[in-house]
């Protein structure tokens, strides 16, 4: 029997992987995005922020409610240089349909300056987008069509087009309202607040790559797993939010930070603080081949192990990026107190790259495929 192992081992890989998704993801920010020597620095951060937020989105169409059938036929490296392309070209068309096309009709969207916010209310689609794409892959384990025997394309499909409904509909009714200067009544939450609160729940629906969907697998009917699921992500991630929250004000963010962008610019920062778990998680969930590390004890001591990992590392990389990486490194501006970078950009930058490696390539030069006697 063929089992596939790590060539470096657990730990060569993840440390040389991680490092040279960081390299790589340098590399390309400073020849595109860095606002010193990019080639959009003089427009800085856009439109480079909302192409990748939408090559994501595409990333996730693709590989994940798709499940690569597009490209299955193909041969790496053909296989994900096909899909990275494609995935680009989609992105680009993405920001098209919505600030451009759209964007011609409703100023919301209206690509360019003076502060481009036309850029920022289409990738904030994304925000939402993420989620609702990713759920009925992830939470629902695809129900009800794959009971149904619906495969792919199909099943991609259903998810794309349930996405776009529930995307949609979280976005008019969250988000939308405050960013059209047409609008009569302002969104339940203000901007800072919707991201923040919202981000939080995109972190409890990532932390399902790593708690194997728990505790929503507690309920022993499919159906109940997912609307569990669904209902959990808003309630766990509101109270995720308000720890964060907490946290920030507390002790996480430095004085002169918090003077600097105000009161009302913290409930911003729970979601510049939860990226780098983000980033951890969905790199977590990819790199380790025989699930994600730990696997030797119980579950629920896995789970807590993992947890607690997660935000140690978090908050480290956290203070690292916003002192010694977003300043010296990608020349960002200063947010107070020598504290520099908005971190849902490279950030982002970073995990898109890492999704690229992992799931369109496969992680070339980091995998082998050995004997062993019985079953793998």
């Amino acid at each position: 029997m063929e089992k596939v192992v790590p060539r470096f081992g657990r730990w060569g890989n993840v440390i040389i992987q991680f490092f040279l998704i960081f390299v790589i993801s340098v590399v390309i920010y400073w020849l595109f995005v860095d606002p010193k020597i990019g080639v959009f620095s003089k427009t800085y951060p856009q439109p480079w922020f909302v192409w990748f937020f939408w090559y994501i989105m595409s990333l996730a169409w693709f590989g994940f409610g798709g499940g690569m059938w597009a490209f299955s036929k193909l041969k790496q490296p053909w296989q994900g240089i096909v899909a990275t392309i494609t995935t680009g070209l989609v992105a680009l068309f993405m920001v098209w349909v919505t600030c451009f096309a759209w964007g011609s009709i409703d100023p919301t969207f209206k690509y360019g300056p003076p502060n481009h916010a036309g850029e920022t209310a289409s990738g904030l689609i994304v925000l939402f987008g993420f989620v609702f794409f990713n759920h009925w892959f992830l939470n629902w384990q695809d129900y009800p069509w794959s009971d149904a025997g619906m495969k792919q394309p199909w099943l991609g499909l259903a998810h794309f087009v349930t996405g776009w409904v529930v995307t949609l509909a979280f976005y008019l009714f969250l988000m939308y309202p405050n960013l059209a200067p047409f609008a009569l009544k302002k969104g339940p939450m203000n901007v800072p607040v919707t991201i923040g609160w919202f981000y939080a729940c995109l972190e409890i629906f990532l932390f399902m790559f790593i708690w194997d969907n728990w505790p929503f697998t507690a309920f022993k009917k499919r159906w109940q797993v997912g609307v569990s699921s669904f209902f959990g992500l808003f309630v766990l991630g509101t109270i995720l939010y308000y720890i964060v929250l907490w946290m920030l004000k507390a002790f996480l963010l430095p004085a002169a930070v918090q003077q600097a962008i105000g009161e009302g610019g913290i409930p911003l920062w729970v979601a510049q603080y939860l990226v780098f778990t983000s980033m951890f998680v969905i790199f977590w969930g990819l790199v380790f081949v025989d699930g994600p590390w730990p696997t030797q004890y119980t579950p629920h001591v896995n789970r807590l192990i993992r947890l607690i990992i997660a935000f140690v590392v978090t908050t480290v990389t956290f203070y690292i990026y916003h002192y010694w990486i977003a300043g010296p490194l990608l020349h960002e501006v200063e947010v107070g107190g020598g504290f520099y970078g908005n971190a849902l950009g490279f950030i982002d930058w970073y995990i898109a790259v890492n999704l690229t490696y992992c799931v369109y390539f496969g992680q070339p030069g980091f995998l082998k495929t050995i004997q062993v006697e019985g079953n793998p």
